[in-house]
């Protein structure tokens, strides 16, 4: 690896860096008047507040979220602030943690901004309102085959079920794929696995898992693998 990778690797690795928490997630915290669960550190809830204490220990709001498939050279946790800001946790899964996935959290730690915006967690509980799944075990995602189901999910991973209309080609590595939903909508993706999906026969229903863009619901990202049929932890297990 030359100097030059270094300088951008390293800064990349410490931004995303899990540090060993305080141990399991924890239900038993009671928020004050403002929300604060510990109302002498600063609240971070946006990106903005990421911006304002950047290298302080503070109060973190957000979504827990893991990655339920690999993407590139990891399978990032983040934890998702209330204006859509991801704030990496981790590069890989953390088994203690998965039953939070999609859930309201709390978390104490040093948000700082590098490569991108991340945090050192020192506490991480879940919020008083969150579901927890089953411990050790990456939750089902929601299922989503009509127009319906992608408004509810914009932003967040699910299993896709749908009629495969068309595969292209866009370059060695990529397809751009075309599903129709139960209900005739139509989603997309670019930069699904052409190895995995150049073989898919049109009109063959398929399930897959990809995140819904928060600013366009028929716009799927992260697709993975195509599984023949309607299977409930397609490429997640």
């Amino acid at each position: 690896m030359t100097r030059r990778m270094l300088v951008w690797v390293v800064p990349l690795l410490l931004s995303c860096a899990a540090r060993p928490s305080a141990g399991p997630p924890r239900l038993t915290a009671r928020a004050g008047a403002n929300g604060a669960f510990f109302p002498e550190l600063p609240q971070i809830r946006t990106l903005a507040d990421v911006r304002d204490h950047q290298g302080e220990r503070a109060e973190i709001h957000g979504r827990y979220e893991v990655t339920p498939v690999a993407q590139g050279a990891g399978q990032p946790v983040n934890i998702v602030l209330a204006d859509g800001t991801e704030l990496c946790r981790a590069y890989w899964p953390i088994a203690r943690e998965l039953q939070l996935h999609d859930q309201p959290i709390v978390a104490i730690g040093t948000v700082h901004l590098s490569l991108l915006p991340g945090v050192e967690v020192e506490r991480l509980m879940a919020d008083p309102g969150a579901r927890l799944g089953p411990e050790g075990q990456m939750p089902l995602l929601p299922q989503v085959s009509h127009k319906r189901d992608l408004e509810r999910n914009r932003g967040r991973w699910v299993s896709l079920i749908g009629a495969v209309r068309r595969v292209r080609a866009l370059d060695e590595l990529h397809a751009r794929i075309e599903l129709e939903l139960g209900d005739g909508t139509r989603v997309s993706a670019d930069r699904a696995p052409l190895v995995n999906w150049r073989g898919v026969a049109p009109g063959s229903t398929v399930t897959t898992v990809g995140k819904i863009a928060g600013d366009s619901p028929t716009t799927v990202l992260g697709v993975s693998i195509p599984c023949p049929g309607n299977v409930a932890r397609c490429g997640v297990d």
